[in-house]
């Protein structure tokens, strides 16, 4: 078996996560770490026991050895390294959002295509084991035709001092949290909105920190997804269905889920995440390198374009513009 050597861009408190799972991981191996700051690429470097410590990722981008690189760098720099990378030769995990906007991932997907590099947005929840049975419940016609979703996501945030506070580095509820309350209740229905309503709360530091939005499709099926981070709430998922319904308690980490027919349990499907979660979206991305494979069935880049479209709809909306659009 192939041992890929994986970097790190940004290492942030995700990455920190991310690097303990990927030792865990057969195949890969944390080859080096890059940060803005010499310093702190080393001290995460001596930390996670990793060779090579660069400032900048454009020296991290000229060492060869280099397979696949995982991009946890604020959302404003995603694109950057995203083409940086890419141009180097890199294959590229980057976490969600993948870009800022549409226009911005249309750039990096042809930059993945004119490399023939593999790129993937990080949207964990997706490649989690109940998610997967949720999605085969679905295909199945388990709940008959989807009729309704409703996902929250939110928490509270006593100091508004962090990065989803800061307006210069992408902050917000919809880029931060959207992926999760709209883009995987989208995935699960697999269809175009024919229309989008939505409302928006711009607090002090020029961020969004409320966010209501309902996609809207033909015969009144919609999707109603809630993001936040100044109110706390549990994060649960409802999937309604003409024959059942199916319940996700804390749908974001994705650890159990419940498939109702009648008002009565019919099914149930548990399980602990390994890793944190992030090995599943690791192992994904292996996978399809292995197989020649430039982009993931379980999110395709059409996919991350298409939620993409739909994030920029909202912001569009409420008047959220940032500096690199």
């Amino acid at each position: 078996m192939k041992i890929f050597n994986w970097a790190i861009i940004g290492p942030g408190s995700i990455a920190q996560s991310f690097a303990l799972t990927l030792a865990e991981c057969d195949g890969a191996q944390l080859y080096a770490v890059s940060s803005r700051s010499q310093k702190r690429a080393e001290v995460f470097a001596k930390k996670y026991d990793v060779p090579h410590a660069y400032e900048g990722v454009s020296t991290m981008c000229a060492d060869s050895n280099i397979d696949i690189v995982y991009i946890s760098d604020v959302n404003s720099a995603h694109k950057s390294s995203v083409i940086a990378c890419l141009n180097a030769g890199k294959h590229v995990l980057c976490e969600k959002p993948i870009a800022m906007n549409k226009k911005d991932l249309e750039e990096m997907i042809t930059c993945a295509q004119d490399n023939n590099r593999f790129l993937m947005e990080a949207t964990w929840t997706l490649f989690l084991p109940t998610m997967l049975k949720v999605r085969q419940w679905i295909a199945q016609g388990r709940i008959g035709e989807i009729r309704r979703i409703s996902a929250d996501f939110g928490f509270h945030m006593d100091s508004k001092t962090g990065r989803v506070f800061d307006y210069s580095l992408g902050g917000g509820a919809l880029l931060d949290l959207g992926p999760y309350s709209i883009g995987v209740p989208y995935v699960l229905l697999n269809k175009t909105p024919v229309s989008i309503t939505s409302n928006m709360h711009i607090g002090q530091t020029g961020v969004d920190e409320v966010d209501n939005v309902i996609l809207g499709y033909e015969d009144g099926i919609c999707i109603q997804g809630f993001c936040s981070i100044t109110t706390s709430v549990p994060s649960d998922m409802h999937i309604q269905g003409t024959r059942g319904r199916i319940f996700m308690p804390s749908f974001f980490t994705a650890e159990k889920a419940e498939l109702y027919i009648d008002g009565k349990l019919e099914d149930s499907f548990a399980k602990q995440n390994n890793g944190l979660g992030f090995m599943y979206e690791i192992n994904e991305t292996m996978q399809c390198i292995r197989e020649g494979k430039l982009e993931s069935d379980i999110i395709p880049l059409s996919t991350s374009l298409a939620i993409m479209e739909i994030i920029d709809e909202v912001r569009k909306q409420g008047s959220l513009i940032y500096d690199n659009d």
